[in-house]
């Protein structure tokens, strides 16, 4: 999946890249506010981005 506001999903297949946005989904819905929201954006943003750079890397080494 092609994202330029995650650049990272690039390396994502199909269905990583939408678990990862069904997470932003939940997120939203159960946050209670946007303070609330942005601190679990941010946390969920960082997890997905090593799991991205971790395909990344696999990938790589798989040839």
């Amino acid at each position: 999946m092609q994202s330029s506001t995650f650049p990272w999903m690039n390396d994502l297949n199909d269905l990583e890249a939408y678990e990862f946005l069904e997470g932003l989904i939940e997120l939203a819905q159960t946050a209670g506010s946007p303070t609330g929201f942005l601190r679990a954006l941010d946390e969920h943003v960082s997890t997905w981005s090593v799991t991205a750079e971790a395909t990344s890397v696999t990938r790589e080494a798989a040839g």
